[in-house]
């Protein structure tokens, strides 16, 4: 089963923070795709549409995956995930839900990252896995979010396997779902 659908427009966030020095001041400002605790000043959403599915090799050997290029209006460089190659640690699939889009700005490359919402939901939960309560910081870019998605109209979907990871591991977990 396809990650994305072509045709279909999906949601990706990003988190503007403060970056400290080593004296613990707060420096600058840069994008991350996980937010800092007090040092997250906000949550940025994009809605990205999937453009191309190609089958593009693994770097693990013979294996073919699933590589995706994705637009967002008003915005020349295509987003790319897993494209034109698949990139997989040992212990996560997280690469499955990063889109990325390099360009040049005033002479200089730039890379702008987004997450997929769905699995920045997901890592949400599991800070109130088995029902603890969520830190502010995180219970308001819940909110930031699921208002995002309900404004976009996007829909989160259980599956029956989400379902019963979520019953085994102890807090939800969500199943990527395009805007309707």
């Amino acid at each position: 089963m396809s990650r994305f659908i072509v045709g279909k427009k999906y949601p990706f966030l990003r988190h503007k923070v403060w970056v400290r020095d080593l004296s613990s001041e707060r420096k600058s400002i840069c994008n991350s795709l996980y937010p800092f605790e007090s040092d997250t000043i906000s949550t940025q959403m994009v809605y990205l549409t999937c453009i191309e599915e190609h089958d593009v090799p693994n770097e693990y050997g013979d294996k073919v995956s699933k590589g995706y290029s994705f637009i967002l209006e008003g915005f020349a460089p295509h987003f790319t995930n897993q494209y034109p190659q698949a990139l997989y640690s040992q212990t996560s699939t997280e690469a499955d839900w990063v889109v990325s889009a390099m360009f040049d700005q005033n002479g200089e490359t730039q890379i702008d990252e987004y997450i997929s919402a769905h699995y920045a939901l997901n890592q949400i939960e599991r800070a109130g896995k088995n029902g603890a309560e969520l830190p502010d910081y995180l219970r308001k870019i819940k909110a930031t979010i699921l208002a995002s998605l309900k404004d976009n109209g996007c829909t989160l979907k259980e599956t029956d396997l989400s379902l019963k990871a979520s019953e085994a591991l102890g807090y939800k977990c969500w199943k990527n779902s395009p805007a309707a």
